[in-house]
């Protein structure tokens, strides 16, 4: 299991550094930003509904998707790496209380700390028996549900939505 995780993020650095200095599969050239720049390139590309992809023939879609699915994996796994580097503390409930009174204070002045970017916290927890296609799957959805939040980096955005998804339960009595 390790040996695929490690091969997962090993080709999701290969195809990166390929792709960034590549055209496009098949007669499409890209002159855009690569796909993995920002929530609306990632997309265009990742999303299968894409304008990008729907040009393309059914390989060279399915090449894409299949670059797309890796590359989420990829954050995925780099993100559980560093969690299990330097997990995120848990949160007592009297600082989470504390969080919740400056938030509202916040809100009170007119300013929306969640319009900015809604970036949850905490640990992933996703099921070792989710498929690659899933999560790429789950960080679509996420962002075509955030639209506001589409013109951060990709990988920022991608975390955002699995955290979203995967986060691991809180304990309780914390």
């Amino acid at each position: 299991m390790r040996f695929l995780r490690t091969a997962a993020v090993v080709l999701a650095l290969v195809f990166t550094l390929a792709t960034s200095a590549t055209p496009a599969f098949g007669q499409q050239k890209q002159t855009s930003e690569s796909f993995w720049a920002t929530g609306n390139t990632f997309l265009s590309w990742c999303d299968e509904d894409g304008a990008n992809l729907a040009q393309l023939s059914s390989t060279d879609k399915q090449t894409w998707i299949t670059l797309c699915n890796v590359w989420v994996s990829g954050v995925s796994l780099g993100s559980q790496v560093v969690q299990q580097l330097r997990p995120e503390p848990t949160v007592s409930r009297e600082v989470q209380e504390l969080n919740d009174e400056e938030l509202k204070r916040l809100k009170k002045l007119g300013l929306r700390p969640g319009s900015i970017l809604r970036y949850p916290r905490g640990n992933l927890c996703i099921p070792s028996s989710a498929p690659t296609n899933q999560l790429r799957l789950v960080v679509v959805r996420w962002m075509k549900t955030n639209p506001a939040q589409l013109g951060w980096d990709a990988a920022t955005l991608t975390y955002a939505a699995l955290a979203d998804t995967y986060a691991c339960p809180a304990k309780k009595g914390g």
